[in-house]
């Protein structure tokens, strides 16, 4: 398998990296260990199916360790719902919602970032065309963020009933 890095951004502080491709996207377990404070990384990947994680050679590992293991999506799944920590919780709603704009457009475009994407992927455009799409973009970000807003509010708000209920 040629490991690739299909779409990378800052989750909840962290660097959060999709590898693979978009039909079967793979994270890498020692980061996934990491963003859910799981102390054991093996015992995260002993509790998951053989079919939801992958023995791969990865090329952009820093250590001299070039075989390392990933997570399906899932694997990632069942290691967010396994888990009873807050921050998967969190990290569970991000991943959804990033795996499911990439699934839907191809990708994702990154607030604060609109100018580069549309630069990157768009060239050959006017300076004008450019400037709507980079507006256009902002805009459909600043709603979706408010509506994340929202509902992150709204389960905070509920949340402590369900625990009294």
């Amino acid at each position: 398998m040629n490991l690739q890095v299909v779409h990378q951004q800052d989750v909840l502080g962290q660097p959060f990296k999709v590898y693979g491709n978009i039909e079967e996207p793979l994270f890498l377990a020692k980061d996934v260990a990491s963003w859910i404070e799981h102390s054991n990384q093996r015992m995260m990947l002993n509790s998951v199916d053989e079919d939801e994680k992958q023995c791969v050679n990865n090329p952009y590992a820093s250590s001299g360790q070039k075989q390392q293991w990933f997570l399906t999506e899932n694997g990632i799944y069942e290691v967010l719902m396994q888990s009873r920590k807050p921050i998967a919780k969190q990290w569970k709603k991000q991943v959804k919602v990033i795996l499911k704009q990439i699934r839907l457009t191809g990708g994702t475009v990154q607030t604060d970032r609109e100018e580069e994407f549309i630069h990157n992927y768009f060239p050959s455009f006017s300076d004008e065309i450019k400037k709507a799409m980079v507006l256009d973009l902002r805009g459909q970000n600043k709603e979706l963020k408010a509506v994340v807003v929202a509902k992150e509010e709204y389960i905070e708000e509920i949340q402590p009933q369900r625990l009294t209920e």
